[in-house]
Formats: structure tokens, C-alpha cells, sequence
């Protein structure tokens, strides 16, 4: 089993990125360029943004909050958030210096490439 954690760097470009599983430490580094990243929602995970705009998906509006940075992080946004606090969350730090950051939850079938059937209605 690999037992490091990921460290990913882009100097310039767009990263679209799906993670699914995160079990050490691990970052995700753009210099130049947006982030747009999709995380599995099943899964412990504390995730930590840092972007000069960060637009979270309706879930992760649930479970965080963008702040803007003070001092000499002004006119830069932190996000912040922990899935299943009852359980070890390895951490996955995420940092575009100079770009945004979209942030998505992501199902187990959707990862996949599937789209699931909406529930079926109760009669009436």
C-alpha cells in the first residue's frame, strides 16, 4: 500500500482533478491557473483551500465557510472543512495563488462516470 501522500505542482494551467481517497497529507499547487476539483463526499477528508476566489458547491457550502484573508493575505479566500469529523481525516491542502478554485462534491457512482436514477415517487 502506498503510505506517502500526493504533492502535486503546476507552474501554469488549469488542473481538473477527481480525488476520491486521500490517506496522508497531500497538496495540490497551481502558480498560474484555476483549480477545478471534485471531491468524494463518503470519505474522511480535512480539506483546506487557499485561492483568490473559491466557489464550493452547494454540499461543501453546508459543511464550510469562505473567509477572506486578513493582513497580508488580503484580497485572498481560505476555505476550510472537515468530512466525517468522527473519524481520522487524513489532510489534502489545495492553493492556487493566482486563479480559483471550484469546489464539487462527488458520489461514489458519479466517479465512475454513472448517473444514478432519481428516486422513485410515492403514490399517491
Amino acid at each position: 500500500m502506498y503510505e506517502h501522500g500526493i504533492f502535486v505542482l503546476f507552474c501554469q494551467g488549469d488542473v481538473d482533478c477527481q480525488v476520491s481517497v486521500v490517506r496522508n497529507e497531500s497538496r495540490i499547487h497551481v502558480e498560474e491557473g484555476d483549480i477545478h476539483l471534485r471531491v468524494s463526499d463518503d470519505q474522511p477528508l480535512k480539506l483546506l483551500i487557499d485561492a483568490n476566489d473559491i466557489i464550493p458547491d452547494t454540499k461543501f457550502k453546508s459543511l464550510g465557510k469562505v473567509k477572506n484573508e486578513e493582513g497580508d493575505a488580503a484580497g485572498r479566500k481560505r476555505f476550510e472543512c472537515l468530512l466525517h469529523p468522527n473519524q481520522f481525516a487524513a489532510e489534502l491542502v489545495v492553493k492556487a495563488e493566482n486563479g480559483t478554485v471550484v469546489l464539487e462534491s462527488q458520489d461514489w457512482a458519479a466517479s465512475l462516470g454513472l448517473k444514478l436514477a432519481p428516486p422513485p415517487l410515492p403514490k399517491s
